[in-house]
């Protein structure tokens, strides 16, 4: 279900989303402003993360949930979301499944989960409804998210390549 939002709700996370990506952009982040379309339902601050070991592109998208102006009077939830750079093969489904309760329990910050063959790291972070975005912190959430998606995704990986067993994932977690 697809809730519409009035247009003073777009251009307020459009204002928000805007003035973030232009302070990363700042501090040398590349990022792009995506207005909603017909693809994309809310507006969305893509934020380029460094590529992973074997070279492919990590984006973190970040988007103000809507929830609808009267849902929480006080503050509002960003959502930080990574799409993990590789597919999941059927006959390895049902490990990462399993994998992901392991390993998000030594995650601080975030967590993996599942849509179908894919692999995503998601974070939600309440901020005050009448503030902006900090940017220090929201650098260094940026950085931890980067670090914990990029780290635990790659005993994911490991996992889906047969290199690391779910036997043996919580001696791998425990020496992180």
């Amino acid at each position: 279900m697809t809730m519409t939002l009035d247009p003073m709700t777009v251009a307020d996370h459009s204002m928000q989303l805007g003035a973030l990506g232009d302070d990363l952009r700042s501090l040398g982040l590349d990022t792009q402003l995506i207005e909603p379309n017909d693809d994309l339902s809310v507006t969305t601050l893509m934020v380029a993360l460094d590529a992973d070991d074997q070279g492919r592109d990590r984006t973190l998208a970040v988007s103000i949930m809507p929830l609808g102006a009267d849902a929480l009077e006080s503050m509002q939830l960003v959502q930080f979301f990574v799409q993990i750079p590789f597919e999941i093969a059927d006959d390895t489904v049902a490990t990462i499944e399993r994998a992901t309760s392991m390993v998000n329990i030594a995650v601080a910050v975030g967590h993996f989960g599942m849509q179908g063959s894919h692999l995503f790291f998601r974070h939600v972070h309440a901020m005050p409804r009448s503030g902006s975005f900090d940017t220090d912190m929201t650098v260094e959430l940026i950085g931890l998210l980067a670090f914990n998606q990029e780290h635990f995704g790659d005993y994911f990986e490991a996992l889906v390549d047969g290199e690391l067993t779910l036997s043996v994932l919580p001696q791998a977690l425990a020496s992180t």
